[in-house]
Parts: C-alpha cells; sequence; structure tokens
C-alpha cells in the first residue's frame, strides 16, 4: 500500500504483479497510512479515516468508517497511530488526539 503522486491517492500491489493498482476512494489527498489486524486504514487531509480492502479483486476500494472531525484543516498533516485498544485508531491533528472506534464490518 502506499500513496502517490501529486493528489496523495492511495495504490496497492501484490507479490506477482508487475504494476501498482489506484484504489478506488471517495477521498483524495491522503496524508498518513497503518496496517492493523490485517487491514490497510487511511487518513485523508480532512481527517476521515478509510478501511481500505484490498483481499477480494471484487470489492477492492476505500470506506469511509469515520468521518471527519468538525474543525479540521487541511494543510496540518494527520497521522494514524498505532492503536492501543483493538478495533481503535486513533487520529492525531496539530491541536491534539481524536479517538475514533470503528467495527470490522467491512
Amino acid at each position: 500500500m502506499a500513496i502517490y503522486g501529486e493528489y496523495k491517492t492511495l495504490a496497492f500491489t501484490r507479490p506477482g504483479y508487475k504494476a501498482w493498482i489506484d484504489l478506488k476512494s471517495p477521498s483524495l489527498v491522503y496524508d498518513d497510512i497503518a496496517f492493523y489486524k490485517g487491514k490497510f486504514s487511511a487518513v485523508d487531509c480532512h481527517g476521515e479515516v478509510f478501511v481500505c480492502r484490498i483481499d477480494d479483486n471484487q470489492k477492492v476500494g476505500a470506506k469511509a468508517v469515520v468521518p471527519r472531525p468538525k474543525g479540521t484543516e487541511d494543510l496540518i498533516k494527520k497521522r494514524l497511530i498505532s492503536p492501543l485498544k483493538s478495533n481503535a485508531i486513533f487520529s492525531r491533528a496539530f491541536c491534539g488526539i481524536l479517538y475514533c472506534a470503528w467495527g470490522s464490518d467491512f
């Protein structure tokens, strides 16, 4: 999994693939990605958190699991931090830490 290009979009590859595959997503301009419990998560420039599905060729994509927080600045980088509890993602913005829990139904 990688963030690439001028618009910081998501792509992935697998062993044996000769190219990267763009991940269809409702957002652009990602700031960070993380791998936890077998899933990739990504946070965009607005602070919205997505779970990325790349294990099934029929359903490759990203689904929003945590909405963007009110009042976030696009120019401030967002980071995903390793969860302290199961099914939890922390997104750290300039002004503090926002706690978000998400289910495993994706």
